[in-house]
């Protein structure tokens, strides 16, 4: 293939891709901007963790089309989306599936919302380190059946799986005292 043909193919696929970035930019298409009920999609975009900014980009994708948000009903929806994700159990949910928190809440509630999302972020972690270290001796009791080892290396090989096996147990009870306060705080 010539030199010409190789960057008109990289130029036509950059330029594709660029579309599908640029369209897919917009918080809402045509119909979408039609047939909002702002009340709805105010109150969604709390429970989706957005930032009350995020009507900007309502404003702008519905621009495109003349069309102007309701506004008032935006933020009467956004309030009341406040009261239900601004909770501690919210916040565990909000957590436990793995969603970063975007300053949503205002600073009156966000105590109430960080106590369960750090206590979910706590489980998170520590569930993500239990599953490695798991790998981990699986890995080392692999090694041990599978290399020639001196009776030395087999036995520093043991150790090493016994003291991780240990912080294993360690890391499973810690777990285990976190999901029973998760459950004595209602969150499960």
């Amino acid at each position: 293939m010539s030199d010409w043909r190789i960057k008109n193919s990289v130029l036509l696929l950059l330029s594709g891709v660029g579309i599908i970035l640029v369209s897919g930019c917009a918080s809402l298409n045509q119909a979408e901007c039609v047939s909002a009920n702002w009340f709805d999609l105010g109150y969604d975009d709390v429970q989706q963790g957005n930032r009350s900014l995020y009507v900007a980009k309502h404003t702008d994708a519905c621009a495109e089309y003349g069309i102007t948000p309701d506004f008032a009903q935006y933020k009467l929806g956004w309030q009341q989306g406040l009261t239900k994700f601004c909770t501690a159990q919210s916040g565990w949910r909000y957590a436990r599936s793995g969603s970063y928190y975007h300053n949503t809440c205002p600073q009156s509630s966000e105590p109430q919302f960080f106590s369960g999302y750090r206590l979910g972020e706590k489980i998170n972690a520590r569930e993500s380190t239990i599953s490695t270290a798991k790998k981990e001796i699986k890995q080392l009791f692999a090694n041990i059946e599978n290399e020639k080892l001196t009776e030395e290396q087999r036995y520093t090989r043991f150790s090493e799986r016994f003291s991780l096996t240990l912080e294993l147990k360690l890391m499973e009870l810690e777990l285990s005292r976190l999901k029973d306060q998760a459950q004595q705080s209602g969150f499960w």
